[in-house]
C-alpha cells in the first residue's frame, strides 16, 4: 500500500476483511476511526476491558497505530461547516506512538479542527 497515513474506516464486523485486503502496514500511521460496535449499532462488543485501536494494532502488525476521529459524526465534517456557531470542535485521538500522534494532530489542525491527546 503507498502513502505514509492510511485511514481506516470500516464497520467492526469488517475490520478483519479490511485489514487482510490492505496488505503490510508496515511502518505507517494508521489512523483508525472504528469504533466496536455490533452489528446493529446497539452495543460495543469490546470495549470495558481493551479498545478498539488495540485490536487496530494487533491486527495491522507494525503499523503506527492513532484512534481519532470516531467520535465526531461523518454528517459534521460533510457538511460544509465543521463549527457549532462560533465553536471548534475537538477531537480526541490517542496512541503510543508520539511522531504518528503528531502527524494526526497536524492532520486535525489542518481541516480546522482542535485535536486533544487522549494518551495512550
Amino acid at each position: 500500500m503507498f502513502g505514509e497515513v492510511v485511514v481506516l474506516a470500516v464497520r467492526w464486523p469488517d475490520l478483519r476483511h479490511a485489514l487482510d485486503q490492505a496488505g503490510s502496514l508496515q511502518g505507517k500511521t494508521l489512523v483508525s476511526l472504528v469504533n466496536p460496535m455490533n452489528e446493529t449499532y446497539s452495543e460495543l462488543v469490546i470495549g470495558h476491558a481493551t479498545s478498539a485501536a488495540e485490536t487496530v494494532a494487533q491486527l495491522a502488525t507494525g503499523a503506527r497505530v492513532v484512534e481519532a476521529f470516531n467520535g465526531i459524526f461523518a454528517d459534521t465534517l460533510h457538511s460544509g461547516s465543521i463549527r457549532f456557531g462560533g465553536q471548534v470542535p475537538s477531537v480526541f485521538f490517542c496512541g503510543d506512538d508520539a511522531s504518528a500522534k503528531g502527524i494526526v494532530a497536524d492532520l486535525i489542525k489542518s481541516i480546522g479542527l482542535e485535536g486533544i491527546d487522549a494518551g495512550i
